[in-house]
């Protein structure tokens, strides 16, 4: 693993969603938000927090592959 893929795997704290890559929006919606080499990449925004984490998921995935780090385990 290399620096950026080790970045990747920092546990998110601020905000009150304990679910990593999901804070909570100004219009009480959830975001889901994930950065690699310095791009961050705006997923949107959901009513449900599970459903902004599973987008979280999904492409920490594809941007980190087998060194992705969730909170689904």
């Amino acid at each position: 693993a290399d620096g950026s893929d080790n970045q990747g795997n920092r546990r998110h704290v601020a905000g009150a969603v304990p679910l990593k890559g999901v804070t909570r929006h100004l219009s009480g919606k959830y975001q889901a938000q994930i950065k690699r080499h310095g791009r961050s990449y705006y997923l949107g925004l959901f009513d449900d927090p599970l459903d902004a984490a599973i987008a979280y998921w999904n492409k920490a995935r594809e941007l980190y592959g087998d060194f992705a780090w969730t909170t689904d385990g």
